[in-house]
């Protein structure tokens, strides 16, 4: 029997063009998501590179026109500059009246982040009978200090509550919301990777061909990270061990792909941070290979250019980009970091996991340069790995799924049983 669609907006206060990792990852999903009878479009506010009006002079709270991102559409709402907590419950009220006009009314809403400040429309949201979905992409650090854990417990637990369930992409992200109290359904689904973007080469010619494309040298040892040029990222540890490796590896190349913080929200610390990385890479003494890209939309190529990849991260939800590494067949270095998931698969045989100190790093990535047998293995077992258990397609149908299961519940005035 065929199925009506459904309808589910995306509730998401950073969007394109601004850099969210949420964000890029259900614009990739929407046309995976479209295909089993889902339809989203997302609900934003104005891009942070400019909280001036789009249109005309817009009074705070309104909506501007719908814009397509390919076929995804987006409603942006106006909000004014100042403080974030203003802007926050802007956003909330203007997603409230959206999701309450019969013409947008959805079928299911789905928040890529809640805070404290949606509290004060909690029984208002409740009261839609709409289906309400977090999705909890960070694992979050708790203090060392008794008073302020117990703080911190209530603190995130309480805006969790407003949802019907709640989806984390691991067990640990999961386990890590039971531990602070948190007693909303939770659903599992790995973020997942598209095997058919992210694919190996298909020969060290073709590599080399795509090298020269890119404006990278055919012949060099090439070193990728790619993510945000922040400190979560570990982006400091990575250009201290640059340093060490670019002494042995007169070939090799750093090459950096993601937004600076000059494309992200700054504050004073995200620009001191910058101001370090750019002093560390000019006394590395091998500033002339180290290449940032910025932001690119196709990342795929840049894996399948590289020799290694390496993650430093100090803390993530998944860590996307790992399973594209992967789903390259590439030799990744991973560091520990809060959140990190089982779903990587095992450390020797998927990946080589390492302490997150410069010297550790450099060591590993140099032996990794000079053996290229173990890098192939790394790369074909990692590959492998993400075909029998990381698949796309698999998270977009559990999706979906789940997106059902609620809508049909509210349907029947079955949500809070």
């Amino acid at each position: 029997m065929k199925q009506d669609r459904i309808t589910v907006c995306l509730a998401s206060q950073h969007f394109y063009p601004t850099f969210t990792g949420a964000g890029i990852r259900f614009q990739r999903y929407a046309p995976g998501l479209r295909a089993r009878g889902v339809d989203m479009r997302v609900f934003t506010r104005t891009p942070e590179v400019s909280d001036s009006p789009l249109v005309g002079a817009l009074r705070s709270g309104a909506l501007l026109p719908v814009e397509h991102l390919d076929d995804l559409p987006i409603q942006r709402v106006q909000l004014p500059q100042g403080s974030e907590r203003r802007k926050e419950m802007l956003f909330v009220s203007a997603l409230l009246d959206y999701c309450q006009q019969p013409v947008t009314r959805p079928d299911l809403i789905q928040a890529l982040s809640v805070s404290q400040w949606w509290l004060p429309w909690w029984f208002s949201f409740h009261r839609l009978g709409i289906p309400f979905v977090y999705t909890k992409t960070m694992v979050g650090e708790l203090s060392p200090k008794p008073w302020k854990r117990r703080l911190q417990r209530i603190y995130w637990r309480l805006p969790i509550r407003m949802a019907d369930c709640v989806v984390v992409s691991s067990g640990i992200a999961r386990d890590a919301l039971r531990n602070i109290g948190v007693t909303n359904p939770i659903e599992v689904i790995p973020n997942g990777v598209d095997l058919n973007r992210f694919q190996p080469a298909i020969s060290v010619k073709a590599q080399q061909v795509l090298r020269g494309q890119l404006g990278l040298d055919p012949t060099g040892e090439l070193i990728l990270f790619v993510g945000p040029l922040i400190e979560r990222k570990g982006v400091d540890v990575l250009v201290e061990a640059w340093r060490l490796i670019a002494q042995q590896r007169l070939r090799a190349y750093l090459v950096m792909v993601g937004p600076t913080t000059e494309d992200m929200r700054q504050d004073m610390r995200s620009a001191h941070f910058q101001t370090k990385i750019e002093t560390a890479i000019a006394n590395s003494g091998a500033a002339d290979r180290v290449i940032s890209t910025g932001r690119v939309e196709n990342v795929e190529a840049y894996f399948q250019a590289a020799d290694i990849f390496v993650f430093p991260s100090r803390r993530e939800g998944m860590g996307n980009v790992v399973l594209e590494a992967f789903g390259c067949g590439l030799a990744s270095i991973l560091t520990p970091f809060i959140g990190f998931p089982d779903e990587f698969g095992h450390p020797n045989e998927h990946y080589i996991l390492v302490e997150p100190t410069p010297d550790a790093l450099a060591r590993v990535a140099i032996a990794l340069l000079e053996n290229s047998d173990r890098r192939q293995q790394l790369g074909r077992q990692s590959r492998k790995w993400v075909e029998e258990h990381m698949d796309v397609e698999s998270s977009l149908d559990q999706y979906a799924a789940l997106y059902r299961e609620l809508v049909d519940r509210s349907r029947k005035g079955k949500l809070s049983s």
